[in-house]
Protein backbone atom coordinates (compact mmCIF):
# COMPACT_ATOMS: atom_id res chain seq x y z
CA UNK A 1 0.00 0.00 0.00
CA UNK A 2 1.38 3.47 -0.80
CA UNK A 3 -0.21 6.53 1.06
CA UNK A 4 -0.78 9.95 -1.21
CA UNK A 5 -2.14 12.90 1.10
CA UNK A 6 -2.95 16.51 -0.24
CA UNK A 7 -5.70 18.98 -0.31
CA UNK A 8 -7.33 17.37 3.04
CA UNK A 9 -7.70 14.15 1.09
CA UNK A 10 -5.65 11.03 2.35
CA UNK A 11 -5.30 7.78 -0.23
CA UNK A 12 -4.53 4.33 0.31
CA UNK A 13 -3.17 3.35 -3.37
CA UNK A 14 -2.62 -0.53 -3.85
CA UNK A 15 1.14 -0.47 -5.06
CA UNK A 16 1.15 -3.43 -7.96
CA UNK A 17 -2.28 -1.72 -9.50
CA UNK A 18 -2.48 2.09 -8.42
CA UNK A 19 -6.42 1.13 -7.86
CA UNK A 20 -7.58 3.45 -4.74
CA UNK A 21 -8.04 1.23 -1.60
CA UNK A 22 -9.79 3.82 0.66
CA UNK A 23 -10.14 7.48 0.50
CA UNK A 24 -10.28 9.79 3.45
CA UNK A 25 -11.52 13.58 3.58
CA UNK A 26 -9.64 14.59 6.93
CA UNK A 27 -11.65 16.90 8.70
CA UNK A 28 -10.52 20.20 9.60
CA UNK A 29 -7.76 20.06 7.04
CA UNK A 30 -9.21 20.78 3.78
CA UNK A 31 -7.25 23.27 0.86
CA UNK A 32 -3.71 21.96 2.89
CA UNK A 33 -0.70 20.46 1.80
CA UNK A 34 0.39 17.35 3.58
CA UNK A 35 3.60 17.80 5.36
CA UNK A 36 3.62 14.69 7.62
CA UNK A 37 3.31 11.53 7.53
CA UNK A 38 4.03 8.29 10.23
CA UNK A 39 3.03 4.95 10.61
CA UNK A 40 1.99 3.37 13.98
CA UNK A 41 1.00 0.52 14.43
CA UNK A 42 -2.28 0.31 13.19
CA UNK A 43 -2.56 3.93 12.32
CA UNK A 44 -1.34 5.79 10.28
CA UNK A 45 -0.55 9.52 11.85
CA UNK A 46 -0.97 13.10 9.34
CA UNK A 47 0.41 16.20 10.29
CA UNK A 48 -1.70 19.11 8.21
CA UNK A 49 -3.35 22.53 8.73
CA UNK A 50 -2.58 22.95 12.64
CA UNK A 51 -3.98 19.51 13.09
CA UNK A 52 -3.02 15.62 13.47
CA UNK A 53 -5.15 13.15 12.74
CA UNK A 54 -4.56 9.31 13.08
CA UNK A 55 -6.16 7.18 10.24
CA UNK A 56 -7.00 3.50 10.79
CA UNK A 57 -4.40 1.76 8.24
CA UNK A 58 -6.97 -1.33 6.90
CA UNK A 59 -10.02 0.85 6.44
CA UNK A 60 -9.17 4.26 6.24
CA UNK A 61 -11.46 5.37 9.38
CA UNK A 62 -10.47 8.76 11.34
CA UNK A 63 -9.46 7.38 14.69
CA UNK A 64 -9.35 10.87 16.35
CA UNK A 65 -8.37 14.80 15.03
CA UNK A 66 -6.37 16.95 17.44
CA UNK A 67 -6.12 20.38 16.15
CA UNK A 68 -2.92 22.15 17.79
CA UNK A 69 -3.96 24.96 19.98
CA UNK A 70 -3.70 28.35 18.56
CA UNK A 71 -2.03 26.88 15.55
CA UNK A 72 -2.00 26.82 11.82
CA UNK A 73 0.73 26.31 9.06
CA UNK A 74 3.02 23.12 8.63
CA UNK A 75 2.72 20.74 11.23
CA UNK A 76 5.66 18.19 11.34
CA UNK A 77 5.61 15.14 13.07
CA UNK A 78 8.18 13.07 14.78
CA UNK A 79 9.27 9.97 16.64
CA UNK A 80 12.08 9.54 19.85
CA UNK A 81 12.38 6.24 21.73
CA UNK A 82 8.78 5.74 20.85
CA UNK A 83 7.45 9.22 22.02
CA UNK A 84 5.24 10.76 19.39
CA UNK A 85 6.11 14.55 18.98
CA UNK A 86 4.51 17.09 16.44
CA UNK A 87 5.84 21.05 15.84
CA UNK A 88 4.08 23.76 14.21
CA UNK A 89 4.27 27.58 14.60
CA UNK A 90 7.39 27.39 17.03
CA UNK A 91 5.82 25.40 19.61
CA UNK A 92 6.78 21.33 20.19
CA UNK A 93 4.47 18.97 21.42
CA UNK A 94 4.26 15.52 22.85
CA UNK A 95 1.09 13.97 22.44
CA UNK A 96 -0.55 10.28 23.14
CA UNK A 97 -1.20 8.01 20.00
CA UNK A 98 -4.10 6.57 21.14
CA UNK A 99 -6.41 9.32 22.29
CA UNK A 100 -4.57 12.33 20.66
CA UNK A 101 -4.46 14.15 23.55
CA UNK A 102 -1.83 16.71 24.23
CA UNK A 103 0.62 15.30 26.86
CA UNK A 104 3.57 17.98 27.09
CA UNK A 105 4.18 21.29 24.62
CA UNK A 106 7.26 24.06 24.86
CA UNK A 107 7.41 26.75 22.74
CA UNK A 108 10.78 26.68 21.72
CA UNK A 109 11.83 30.24 22.94
CA UNK A 110 13.77 32.35 21.07
CA UNK A 111 14.09 29.54 18.51
CA UNK A 112 11.60 30.49 15.51
CA UNK A 113 8.32 29.53 14.02
CA UNK A 114 9.69 27.12 11.05
CA UNK A 115 9.05 23.43 10.72
CA UNK A 116 11.21 21.22 13.02
CA UNK A 117 13.26 18.44 11.48
CA UNK A 118 13.12 15.07 13.71
CA UNK A 119 16.25 12.72 13.72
Amino acid sequence: MQLLCNFGYLYAIDANTSNIIWRNQLEGMSLSNCQSLLSFGNMILVGMNGNIAAVDKQSGDTVWVTKLPNKIYFVSLGTVKNRYFASCWGYLYKFDTESGSILYNNNLKGMGYHTVSFR
